[in-house]
């Protein structure tokens, strides 16, 4: 059944790449942007814009008026804020104002962009998690602005009484990603070779997978239930030797202690801010990835919306692709990668 869709947050990362997703499934599509938004990723797509604040509910219910289906994607992805409520508030006002529109409206289904740090990590290499999990460790501004919001999501829908379906991505790569995310930096610079990665395992999931699991959870998406949309899980330590097979260099790789660790990240960090330059993680965030390990049970996702998965080299594929198209990397990486990887001209 075809559906009139907001998508809030339309201009970023994955909200761009739903857009399409959406446009290719015949969908009626309207985007909620900010007049100061960054385009590109939308450039070429024929769908009704909308120009609001998300933190403004008259803008927020305008923007819903006559939709059928709200995909709620706008919060800031901001790792390193230098106040925490930068990004905390954004996340919180966001879900009180469309929870609260989509009650007034009686809107049939709002699908909530949350993420899989709300569902944790584990001490065990083998230690699965589900849906029913959630984090109560974490440390970064980032991950108590997703706790916390899609709890209070899940509050404000049951008294509310609004349908609501939450989608639990992990680390999202691949294409459309402009501005270039945490994520995507990331990667970018383990291609560079500039980073050293530590014990531990991270779920990468192509941004694609994730727009199609947002399309499908408009039908198939049970209200009431959260889902992961993950790709593989993989360790670093494989990581590290599958990015140095496929570019002929990559991140290190350092079995050390977790205190040992925990302790260089706090001395590169107070360093590099003493020097002005910007930190490639704070001790916050190796908190949270540092012998810890990410392993998600997609078996619901995989049931209810037909999730399918790229693997990790894939994954990794689409990033350098994306990274070569933006000119992203240094001349001497960008010069290694061109002998092993085809340029891209364009992209869908």
């Amino acid at each position: 059944m075809l559906m009139k869709v907001l998508v809030t947050g339309a201009n970023g990362h994955i909200g761009s790449n739903v857009v399409r997703a959406l446009l290719k499934a015949h969908h009626d599509v309207r985007g909620m942007l900010r007049q100061v938004a960054d385009t590109r990723g939308l450039d070429g797509l024929a769908f009704e814009r909308v120009y609001g604040d998300i933190r403004d509910m008259n803008a927020v219910e305008a923007a819903m008026r006559g939709c059928d289906v709200v995909i709620n994607l706008a919060t800031p992805y901001i790792t390193q804020p230098e106040n925490p409520a930068d990004v905390i508030d954004p996340a919180m006002d966001s879900v009180r104002n469309v929870l609260q529109a989509a009650a007034k409206l009686r809107i049939q289904k709002v699908i909530h962009a949350s993420s899989a740090t709300a569902i944790g990590t584990s001490k065990n290499p083998s230690g699965l998690r589900s849906e029913k999990d959630w984090r109560n460790d974490g440390e970064m501004p980032y991950t108590t602005a997703k706790v916390d919001s899609e709890r209070i999501a899940w509050t404000l829908a049951e008294a509310l009484e609004v349908p609501l379906v939450c989608l639990n991505p992990p680390i999202v790569l691949g294409r459309f990603d402009y501005r270039i995310t945490p994520s995507t930096r990331w990667v970018f610079d383990m291609l560079e070779g500039t980073t050293i990665l530590p014990k531990g395992a991270m779920c990468p999931v192509h941004v694609l997978d994730v727009a199609a699991a947002f399309v499908s959870a408009i039908q198939h998406g049970r209200a009431g239930e959260r889902y992961i949309i993950s790709g593989p899980s993989v360790s670093f330590k494989d990581l590290a030797t599958l990015i140095k097979t496929m570019t002929g260099k990559g991140p290190g790789y350092s079995p050390a202690p977790r205190p040992v660790v925990l302790g260089f990240v706090g001395l590169q960090y107070n360093l590099l801010r003493l020097l002005g330059r910007p930190a490639l993680a704070n001790v916050a965030a190796a908190r949270e990835w540092v012998h810890r390990y990410q392993v998600l049970d997609t078996t619901k996702a995989n049931t209810d919306l037909g999730l399918s998965s790229h693997s990790a080299q894939e994954i990794i594929e689409e990033v350098i692709e994306w990274g070569m198209y933006l000119k992203a990397f240094t001349p001497q990486t960008t010069a290694r990668l061109k002998e092993r990887f085809p340029s891209r001209d364009a992209w869908d």
